[in-house]
């Protein structure tokens, strides 16, 4: 009677064990199926997309935007400066008032700060002293008509001081070409070139403004600091998400998840941009240094008339002769 028992439950323990090796590889073969199809539809989609996932036209749009603006926004500070005109003008801007009059009066009609100043004050505190301070371009995230005034005069303010010292301006040889410059003075030659390689130093930190300045810009009514901030912002300041997220499913969280992590990526896209602009500046500041530098070694290995004149007086002296007449530095004598 025991060993019959015992021979059913051998054989029991062996028809399970036999059952849950069917229904593993049956789990197996099914799961290789599954990946099998995840695979092929997969390789479909890098095909068609050469490798990468298709993007949403709006948001291509948007990208294209901001990179338009910011080449925009340096061709008209660069034509400005030269040549006093915006790109595409087809003469020079004129004024009754003298750049200096022109800062006085701009301040004083648009910026100015009611109590200490007095005149056609904003009363928007953004807008208070917004020809002279950097917020004008970092504060919100979508500019509207009275910001983008806004920074455009803190740059001009920044960049070209009605107190000078200014990049040469070649205005009243528009249109400028090679035989204008090279059938001018040396003099002219020479300012040229050098405000070039102005402009080209000065180029550097108007990347990081125009960069600023082009994500606050709207693009169909949303500007890309405003997508990045809404990104930001909608789960840690929202109590709504906080009590559905108590509600959602494993397979719901995990997608949230995956949504946050494609943001993440994104913003360490941004940041590597943002740091070639660092390099670019600290390279920059390195180029500036060492000019210095060299107009400083220059300066020094010229002697003055003075010493030229004591030398010249010395040598005669030495040699029984009676000094020159010194030379004075409008050339009498």
């Amino acid at each position: 009677m025991h060993e019959g028992n015992h021979t059913k439950r051998t054989f029991g323990v062996l028809l399970a064990g036999i059952s849950l090796m069917s229904v593993l590889y049956g789990w197996i073969v099914y799961a290789d199926e599954i990946s099998t199809d995840v695979t092929t539809v997969a390789n479909n989609i890098s095909a068609a997309s050469r490798g990468a996932l298709p993007l949403d036209p709006d948001a291509i749009q948007m990208l294209e935007s901001v990179a338009e603006n910011v080449e925009s926004l340096h061709n008209n500070a660069i034509s400005f400066e030269l040549y006093n005109m915006p790109l595409g003008a087809l003469i020079p801007l004129t004024s009754q008032l003298s750049p200096v009059q022109a800062a006085i009066a701009n301040h004083f009609g648009a910026y100015c700060a009611a109590g200490p100043e007095s005149g056609n004050c904003a009363s928007d505190p953004l807008l208070t002293f917004g020809d002279i301070k950097i917020s004008s371009i970092l504060s919100g995230s979508l500019y509207d008509i009275s910001r983008v005034q806004a920074a455009q005069t803190f740059l001009s303010t920044l960049f070209d001081p009605a107190s000078g010292p200014n990049v040469t301006s070649f205005q009243s040889s528009v249109p400028v070409s090679a035989a204008t410059i090279t059938g001018g003075s040396t003099s002219m030659q020479t300012n040229f070139v050098q405000a070039l390689s102005t402009e080209a130093m000065l180029s550097v930190a108007r990347q990081s403004f125009a960069e600023m300045i082009a994500k606050r810009t709207p693009q169909n009514g949303l500007s890309q600091m405003q997508m990045m901030e809404q990104q930001a912002v909608q789960r840690v300041m929202s109590s709504a998400w906080a009590n559905t997220l108590a509600q959602m499913q494993p397979l719901q969280v995990a997608q949230d998840q995956a949504l946050m992590q494609a943001y993440q990526v994104w913003m360490q896209y941004e940041q590597y941009r943002q740091m070639e602009r660092v390099e670019a500046l600290l390279a920059t500041l390195v180029i500036q240094n060492v000019r210095g530098q060299m107009a400083a070694a220059n300066a020094s290995s010229q002697p003055s008339p003075s010493a030229v004149n004591s030398a010249v007086s010395s040598a005669s002296s030495a040699a029984g002769a009676p000094p020159p007449a010194t030379t004075s530095n409008n050339g009498s004598q």
